[in-house]
């Protein structure tokens, strides 16, 4: 079976199970996780060295967007999801390596909904892995600022995508991933208050002004055991043999 399915490009295997029952997730994932499948590692391997940089690329090179392509978007997010979900080494190298979240965020450019819905899925997930790199990942450049211009787009409607891109900051809020919290505080603080939108953002306020207090303390805690410790430091203790030796020199008090 395996063999079969490496005499096709991936694209070429998806788009040939696009709307049948088995989607290539569960092709792939049944391998996977089959424990008599005596070439899990090397089904592994090649979905990380051709099936999702194929797909990568077909993603990327898109410029015709029509219900196939809809389809593909929705079976690679959840390939994507399943890896982030499983493979926490392997999919963090992968994403960090090919700047993947870049690139699926060009989704939200695409006219269709289920589309921007799927590349918000694929983000959550990656928040919700907790990954300190791919935190420090999002935070370094910057890409919640995309997730909070979309937002914007729709803030003023009801619709799957404002409660999409809400639902991610209430992750962030929720699940304390302290430097986004700073950051989109920071970032977006001042936009939010413009257009008149703390009401859905009260929480993750409260959170800022939560974690900027902690720190506050933590510093002045620190500072004072420094200051405490510079005076210790500064104290002369006296030391008996010195006072032996001054005796000896003959070292005595005038008397008036």
């Amino acid at each position: 079976i395996f063999f079969f399915f490496k005499q096709k490009t991936a694209y070429e295997m998806l788009r040939s199970l696009v709307g049948s029952e088995m989607c290539i997730r569960d092709r792939y994932m049944g391998l996977i996780m089959d424990p008599l499948n005596d070439m899990k590692n090397d089904t592994v391997e090649y979905i990380y060295d051709q099936l999702l940089p194929d797909l990568f690329k077909h993603f990327n090179d898109q410029t015709h967007y029509n219900e196939a392509f809809f389809n593909f978007v929705q079976q690679y997010s959840e390939l994507l999801i399943y890896c982030i979900k499983n493979h926490g080494y392997r999919i963090r190298q992968y994403i960090v390596t090919h700047k993947l979240i870049q690139h699926l965020f060009k989704g939200f450019q695409v006219p269709e909904k289920s589309v921007q819905l799927a590349v918000l899925r694929v983000f959550k997930n990656v928040l919700k892995s907790h990954d300190d790199i791919l935190i420090k990942h999002i935070h370094s450049n910057n890409l919640l600022e995309k997730v909070f211009n979309l937002y914007l787009k729709y803030a003023n409607k009801t619709n799957m995508l404002n409660s999409a891109c809400l639902e991610i900051f209430e992750v962030i809020r929720k699940d304390n991933l302290q430097k986004l919290i700073i950051q989109f505080v920071e970032s977006f603080g001042d936009q939010i208050k413009q257009k008149n939108l703390e009401k859905f953002f009260s929480q993750i306020f409260t959170k800022y002004e939560q974690i900027k207090d902690t720190s506050y303390e933590m510093q002045s805690l620190q500072s004072n055991k420094e200051s405490i410790s510079k005076s210790q430091q500064g104290l002369s203790v006296p030391n008996p043999q010195t006072e032996i030796s001054q005796a000896s020199n003959g070292s005595k008090t005038p008397i008036s």
